[in-house]
């Protein structure tokens, strides 16, 4: 009789609990996959976050310079031959516009230069650059082949350190034909600036990383 007993009670007991175990476990994956779509969801929201305040920067920055390529003073320096403009008051002019368009940024100041057509440095706000060529560099060689406004990635030149990101734009004549380039470099440490700003979007310990391709 004990052991029918014992077998009945034992068989209750199953009954019971393999129910609430199989209950468990689904309530569990159930709740760990909604916990998974959520951090999932919230990952998507915080990278898309930060890629619209990295694409926010590099867009103004082209429009920017297509606006500036067009200011007359850059114009009116290249409309002077090459052996006129040195000391002239259109070097000068120019000189002030530069030097006033750094400005926009208090921290990471871009360089700016003006490029010939052979991709020769005419004029630059860091002097040393002057009469240096950016001919072969990748950003050189796809405007002066396709005409259009053309950002750089992050590049690091030869015995840096440092990564610089370059915006490059034609400038053109009042007839609309290119007769030069303006250019204007960016210390890459402003891109981690912008992350820093999109720190913990997702929780204290959670930050942006930029990856190239």
């Amino acid at each position: 009789i004990a052991s029918i007993r014992t077998k009945l009670l034992l068989l209750s007991l199953a009954l019971t609990l393999v129910p609430l175990i199989i209950l468990a476990f689904i309530s569990n994956r159930f709740l760990r996959t909604s916990i998974e779509i959520q951090s999932n969801e919230s990952l998507r929201v915080a990278a898309e976050q930060t890629r619209l305040s990295i694409d926010n920067f590099i867009e103004s920055n082209i429009d920017s310079l297509e606006i500036e390529s067009t200011l007359g003073s850059i114009r009116n320096y290249l409309a002077l031959e090459t052996n006129e403009r040195p000391n002239s008051v259109e070097e000068s002019a120019l000189r002030s516009t530069l030097l006033s368009l750094q400005t926009k940024e208090q921290i990471y100041q871009p360089a700016y230069a003006v490029l010939d057509l052979g991709g020769t440095v005419t004029y630059s706000t860091e002097r040393s650059s002057i009469g240096t060529s950016e001919a072969d560099t990748s950003y050189f060689q796809s405007v002066s082949s396709t005409g259009i406004s053309h950002v750089s990635p992050v590049e690091f030149p030869t015995n840096s350190s440092s990564g610089f990101i370059y915006f490059i734009s034609p400038i053109k004549s009042e007839s609309a034909q290119i007769v030069g380039y303006l250019r204007s470099r960016y210390d890459a440490r402003i891109l981690q600036s912008i992350l820093d700003n999109n720190l913990g979007l997702i929780g204290n310990r959670s930050y942006p990383i930029l990856l190239d391709e």
